[in-house]
């Protein structure tokens, strides 16, 4: 996680849609850190982001946090066993797909998360159904380890004409990865990798969808990026599957979005902060700050329609706010971008 500000910026300006928002999940339950090691992927690729820990906090992003949000990277590690990601019950997360049906973006990642919600393989899917509907899978078909003779899987390889520019073979840093899932994609997705492996029972099957519903997309990695034997894979897929969303989420905006821009003074603070803001034109615009959690802290403007020109408003933190990092987020005519507030009292 980058934190750019130093105690020298008084004034910042930035650009709107410079990267998409990032909320990333940690819904491992693994306790060997597993999510940092892809907070480092990310960091590495140049990407800022925001960490909800549901794993220590027990409960899912609700769909006001997740909304704040271009994209969500769900990371389920390897446990499999009451993640937050079905709810923490054997149910479908109702503010996730919330989320997605309001034309969010996700990529799912790890092991185990089919079982925890189905059980052993095989199983299938039909319309209605959470995987069907938002995974863009029809079958469950197998795990590595549980159905291959306990083998485990060598590796994987990115399957023909899948979507994301730059993705290259992963292996891991054991000999063979255990309960990565096969799955079965609709003729409506795309298979991302196939397992691969000399000999391998499943070699060929798909272990990683690409779902592109039109209203909402998502990726789902079948298996634990973060096992991957080089970080420099890591790496290259998180800078190549995020670039994907990227493109797509940029592609998505409209021409005639108006400019913005956000003046943030001064940068620390220790009383209170002036959000001044230009507008090219008319624009429905709305302020708010969250912690790193992404946990509403105050929101020092409602949605509200605003002519051009420019704009001002002051942010007075509540007594007892802790020092910290803290994020602004101004969000304009459905679009939005986030920028670091530093308060040192």
């Amino acid at each position: 996680m980058k934190y750019l500000l130093s105690a020298f910026t008084c004034l910042l300006t930035i650009s709107l849609y410079a990267q998409p928002s990032i909320l990333l999940v940690d819904d491992s339950k693994d306790n060997f850190g597993n999510t940092a090691f892809l907070a480092l992927a990310l960091d590495s690729a140049g990407y800022d982001y925001t960490v909800f820990d549901a794993a220590a906090g027990g409960g899912s992003p609700t769909s006001e946090v997740l909304s704040q949000y271009d994209l969500v990277i769900w990371h389920t590690s390897t446990d499999g066993v009451g993640l937050q990601f079905w709810d923490g019950g054997d149910l479908d997360n109702g503010h996730l797909m919330s989320y997605l049906l309001d034309g969010g973006n996700l990529w799912l990642i790890g092991n185990d998360f089919l079982f925890d919600r189905y059980g052993a393989a095989p199983d299938t899917f039909q319309l209605g159904e959470f995987p069907y509907d938002y995974l863009g899978i029809d079958r469950y078909i197998a795990q590595a380890y549980g159905d291959d003779g306990g083998l485990g899987v060598p590796g994987v390889s990115p399957a023909p004409g899948q979507p994301a520019d730059g993705l290259g073979p992963l292996d891991w840093n054991f000999a063979t990865l255990w309960w990565a899932d096969a799955v079965s994609p609709l003729q409506t997705a795309a298979p991302v990798y196939l397992m691969t492996g000399d000999a391998y029972p499943l070699a060929g099957m798909p272990a990683a969808v690409w779902y592109n519903e039109g209203d909402f997309r998502v990726m789902s990695f079948f298996f634990d990026l973060v096992l991957v034997s080089d970080f420099q894979l890591a790496k290259q897929t998180v800078a190549s599957v995020v670039g994907l969303f990227e493109n797509l989420i940029s592609d998505t905006e409209s021409p005639l979005l108006p400019g913005i821009d956000l003046r943030i003074a001064p940068n620390p603070f220790a009383e209170s902060v002036k959000l001044s803001l230009s507008l090219e034109r008319k624009a429905s615009v709305s302020i708010q700050v969250v912690d790193l959690m992404g946990r509403k802290i105050a929101q020092p403007l409602t949605r509200t329609e605003l002519s051009s020109g420019f704009h001002n408003f002051q942010w007075t933190p509540e007594p007892g706010l802790p020092n910290g990092v803290y994020l602004a987020r101004v969000e304009i005519d459905g679009k939005s971008t986030v920028e670091y507030l530093v308060l040192s009292k």
